[in-house]
């Protein structure tokens, strides 16, 4: 028995019926009453699994917002799950779509032609919410979206995010009781400000605003490592089956927000194998920063000389112990922020692992 009507219905309907293709069969009594029967799961002889339609979202946005033709398998007019509903509204947007029970297939109006503004509750489907607005961001009039509160305690208060990232673009939006509006603007003659989007280590907010920027330049997305949650091969997809390019912006674009974050005596510590690009990796990292770089095979050879020549004369213990003590030299007696190299030897000595807790250290 539920408390109060769910937020998103869709996701319980969506598990009761894969509970019945197992073979056990959920009454629904009312609206907050589903009578759940003892019974033991029956596996069917055969189960088609879709495909995730929150993940379909974006291909099928890009293209809608570059009047391009896409395909999402496996996700169709049959589909349980709610995000599946973003098609439609694409359609009521001004694309063709067309669906049969296990595929979708949108395509985006001509250049010359621009999307329609919507108002649109997206309660069953309020992870496309920021797939839609990224849509809206470039459609013609004022679109409206509600029935999504409960986006403002996801990873971040994505309602709040959603605005003040489109704001930086300079694209007008504001927040309802229960939604957003976004004023949208004519790609072909708006000159967007270059900005970097603070995604919040939100993986939707990352893609949307990639999705944004397949239509207008100068977007920068920040943490894009973020997608790993639930597509980790998002880029690569993108850009293997859409055609979309990346290109890895300056470090300066991306280095000041990071840097405001850090504190005076912060440093990052890689540790890795000989060859494994630590060096090559943390001189990028310290140019990103502003930081200083320092690498302890060149501070050894400054003071002890060669390395191998140093292992042929006294073993690897002394070598592994000389390191650690240059690491606890680098770390606790430099001042100032630096991102540091070392082997994988003196990781596994208690003194450099004291060392390395008093700062901030990472694979």
């Amino acid at each position: 028995m539920l408390k109060e009507p769910p937020v998103s219905q869709s996701y319980i309907d969506m598990t009761v019926s894969l509970m019945r293709s197992f073979g056990v069969a959920v009454e629904r009594q009312g609206a907050l009453v589903y009578k759940v029967p003892r019974a033991v799961y029956a596996n069917p002889a055969s189960l088609q699994v879709e495909a995730d339609a929150s993940s379909a979202t974006y291909p099928l946005a890009i293209a809608a917002i570059t009047g391009g033709k896409v395909t999402a398998e496996t996700v169709g007019a049959d589909s349980i799950q709610g995000d599946a509903r973003f098609a439609a509204l694409l359609g009521e947007m001004g694309c063709a779509v067309q669906q049969d029970g296990t595929s979708t297939t949108v395509s985006g109006p001509p250049p010359s032609q621009r999307l329609r503004a919507v108002e649109v509750d997206m309660e069953p489907l309020t992870d496309a919410f920021m797939t839609a607005v990224a849509v809206m961001a470039v459609a013609e009039g004022t679109s409206r979206v509600t029935g999504i509160a409960n986006q403002r305690v996801k990873e971040c208060n994505r309602i709040a995010v959603m605005v003040s990232e489109l704001g930086k673009l300079g694209i007008e939006a504001g927040e309802l009781e229960d939604g957003m509006w976004v004023t949208g603007v004519d790609p072909v003659t708006f000159a967007p400000r270059p900005a970097t989007i603070a995604c919040h280590n939100d993986h939707r907010i990352a893609m949307s605003f990639a999705v944004l920027g397949a239509r207008l330049p100068g977007i920068t997305i920040g943490q894009k490592d973020c997608v790993d949650k639930t597509f980790p091969e998002f880029w690569a997809v993108m850009s293997s089956k859409l055609g979309l390019s990346y290109d890895v912006p300056p470090p300066e674009a991306c280095s000041s927000a990071a840097a405001a974050g850090a504190s005076a005596d912060a440093s990052i510590v890689m540790v890795g194998m000989r060859g494994a690009g630590k060096t090559h990796l943390g001189e990028s990292a310290a140019r990103a920063l502003g930081w200083e770089c320092v690498d302890l095979d060149h501070l050894y050879v400054e003071r002890h000389g060669a390395i191998m020549t140093a292992v042929e004369q006294h073993g690897w213990p002394v070598f592994r112990e000389r390191e650690a003590a240059l690491l606890v030299d680098a770390r606790c007696t430099a001042s100032g922020a630096a991102a540091r190299a070392a082997r994988p030897h003196p990781a596994r000595t208690p003194l450099l692992l004291r060392c390395s807790a008093r700062g901030r250290s990472g694979p």
